[in-house]
């Protein structure tokens, strides 16, 4: 049986390191990474999120996560979102007052 290589994005959000020990238990091999190739080729992905939407956003945008993800969908890879790693797969957010517009982002 081969084990699955599992990626955990880290785009700036998100307690990385209690997802990638989460993960390890259920006997695993993660890479915590910003690489979007990685990310794009592992068996599975873990996008993470901790804080405010827009912050989240701004550091997906960053590493390329929108179209890393996008990239998945399109291939139906599986992907698991955390907490505000799940809101940043919504078209838009609205979070104290303002809307994050994703539109056209995956």
């Amino acid at each position: 049986m081969t084990t699955k290589r599992v990626v955990v994005l880290d785009y700036g959000s998100g307690n990385l390191r209690s997802a990638e020990r989460a993960v390890a238990r259920a006997g695993v091999t993660v890479a915590v990474t910003a690489d979007a190739d990685l990310a794009v080729e592992a068996d599975r992905l873990v996008v993470p999120g901790v804080g405010a939407f827009a912050a989240c956003m701004a550091g997906l945008t960053e590493v390329g996560g929108p179209q890393v993800i996008a990239e998945r969908i399109a291939r139906g890879r599986p992907t698991l979102a955390i907490c505000v790693g799940h809101q940043v797969l919504f078209e838009s957010g609205i979070e104290h007052g303002d809307s994050n517009s994703l539109a056209g982002e995956f």
